[in-house]
């Protein structure tokens, strides 16, 4: 691929749904259930595929929250901003 063409169009249009979709593809095919590991974005996928009976194990890396779940809370400001000013 090159990185200074166009991206696909389709990009604009593809769902959180639509990755974990596609994972779950490829994770029927193994013959045993794997450890799912994910981070941020990832994190969030891994939980959607978990709750899908797919994974022997999760590992959640500060996993994003799904929409609608705010987790910027008042508290979680003062931890970092404590972290921030060390």
């Amino acid at each position: 691929m090159n990185p200074k063409a166009k991206p696909d169009d389709r990009l604009g249009t593809t769902s959180l749904l639509d990755y974990a979709e596609d994972i779950e593809n490829e994770i029927r095919k193994l013959d045993a259930k794997p450890i799912i590991m994910g981070h941020s974005m990832g994190g969030l996928l891994a939980q959607i595929l978990g709750s899908r009976g797919l994974a022997r194990a999760l590992v959640l890396l500060t996993p994003a929250a799904p929409a609608g779940i705010r987790s910027l809370t008042p508290s979680v400001m003062r931890s970092f901003l404590r972290i921030q000013l060390q």
